[in-house]
């Protein structure tokens, strides 16, 4: 899914690193860049890209990330990215901020056990 020029690579080239907090492996600013230049950086490559899903996979075991577009009430964009390594599996939304780079948010409100007792 694209909006005009809202992509996933364009997504993506404005991620911060906590993209990929829930990896094992991690990433720098640097291997993002080559990924959305490239395709591939030293640890990790773009497995699967089409307008519908983004997926990046560690070249070593085992994280992989895959990226989709959502379109929220007021019709702009969120990325949702589902995270998977070999001890879980993230699912995060993130937003554009006024500074065009990503911020995580949350979709639901955290509800905690206390508030039903």
């Amino acid at each position: 899914m694209s909006y005009g020029k809202n992509t996933l690579p364009d997504f993506l080239a404005i991620a911060p690193i906590a993209l990929f907090d829930n990896t094992t492996e991690g990433i720098s600013l640097g291997e993002i860049d080559n990924l959305v230049k490239h395709g591939a950086s030293e640890t990790w490559e773009i497995s699967s890209k089409n307008d519908k899903l983004l997926t990046i996979k560690c070249k070593y075991p085992s994280s992989k990330v895959s990226l989709f577009l959502l379109k929220s009430n007021d019709n702009s964009l969120i990325l949702a990215s589902y995270t998977e390594n070999e001890q879980r599996i993230v699912l995060e939304t993130w937003k554009t901020n006024t500074n065009n780079t990503l911020e995580k948010i949350d979709l639901v409100p955290r509800v905690y056990a206390k508030d039903f007792f």
